[in-house]
């Protein structure tokens, strides 16, 4: 679960508990993805990732790679990730593919951020 996940939750858990809303409030409500309503650019860690690629995530959390291999030729492309730390986030872009390979986006040059989610972007 995201960072931003578990602060939205514990904030809609703590609105309903103080009874500032009723229980089946929008907030309270888990919503399913449905993928033919979702852009692809959803910030759901993961989510618009075509079939042909695999992303991957080191333990430490500080950037994602995405690598493609079957991409059309000539096609370009790039992973976006969102880096948070606390209450404080930055998207950082990664290197723009051409057809076939990886992009790396990486939230280290800012310490203590991690990546919180990311997409695949067409370009």
């Amino acid at each position: 679960m995201s960072t931003r996940t578990r602060i939205l939750l514990t904030a809609a858990a703590t609105v309903v508990a103080l009874g500032l809303a009723p229980a089946t409030s929008a907030l309270a409500r888990s919503t399913a993805i449905n993928p033919s309503v979702q852009p692809a650019s959803s910030s759901v860690p993961g989510y618009g990732i075509p079939a042909d690629c695999t992303a991957s995530i080191p333990v430490d959390g500080r950037s994602v790679s995405l690598t493609c291999t079957g991409r059309p030729a000539g096609s370009q492309w790039r992973v976006v990730a969102d880096c948070y730390k606390g209450f404080s986030m930055f998207v950082r872009n990664g290197n723009t593919v051409v057809g076939n390979g990886t992009s790396i986006a990486d939230c280290r040059p800012s310490i203590g951020f991690v990546v919180d989610s990311y997409q695949f972007q067409a370009l």
